[in-house]
């Protein structure tokens, strides 16, 4: 399934570097960010919002 964005699971979304650059070489991959932080979890949120393709999930 060469021609399929690749999944991703990230578990501690932190300050969101690895999903930013992640992004910006497969713009179309699917990923499930996880964060205990309340804070961390917001600002991912926000900063990715309206990218349908990132699901979040607050892991408490």
């Amino acid at each position: 399934m060469k021609n399929q964005p690749p999944c991703i699971l990230q578990i501690g979304t932190g300050t969101e570097i690895f999903t930013e650059m992640f992004l910006e070489k497969y713009p179309n991959a699917k990923m499930d960010l996880v964060d205990i932080s309340e804070e961390m979890f917001d600002i991912a949120k926000k900063r990715f919002e309206g990218n349908e393709n990132l699901n979040f999930y607050r892991k408490i």
